[in-house]
């Protein structure tokens, strides 16, 4: 049974890959990977940015299943680097949703990502309205 199901997840990923990364199917690919127990055998890291695509989408699958989902297909232990990594990409507010949803407040403080990711907002808008970025300019005002 495992090595049908092994299979069939073969040709779905590859048709997943040749066809575009729908979010729909890729989640239901990621629950029958899990089902079957099959995660140990794909590389984590190319299932890791499978995942990912569920919080690339809008809306979220199922964002309260997600941790179980991850902990089955053994991606538990990759959801620190990947929160950092994406704040370094300046994609915080993507963070924020695998912080709040993996529960990671006490190692990734909310509040602080907010207020960079704030103040970033701010400094794109400056830039694009043409503001000069000079602390003086708001003192003289």
């Amino acid at each position: 049974m495992k090595i049908n199901a092994l299979a069939f997840a073969s040709r779905w990923k590859r048709r997943l890959t040749e066809q575009g990364l729908k979010p729909l199917e890729v989640y239901g690919f990621l629950q029958f990977v899990a089902s079957y127990k099959l995660a140990s055998l794909y590389d984590g890291d190319e299932v890791l940015q499978l995942f990912k695509v569920l919080y690339d989408a809008q809306p979220v699958f199922f964002p309260e299943e997600n941790p179980q989902l991850c902990r089955a297909l053994g991606l538990t232990n990759k959801i620190p680097g990947l929160i950092t990594s994406l704040t370094k990409e300046d994609r915080r507010l993507q963070a924020a949703k695998y912080i709040c949803t993996f529960m990671q407040e006490p190692h990734f403080p909310l509040a602080l990502l907010l207020k960079v990711h704030v103040k970033f907002i701010q400094q794109r808008v400056e830039k694009i309205r043409g503001i000069p970025n000079d602390k003086n300019t708001e003192k003289n005002l």
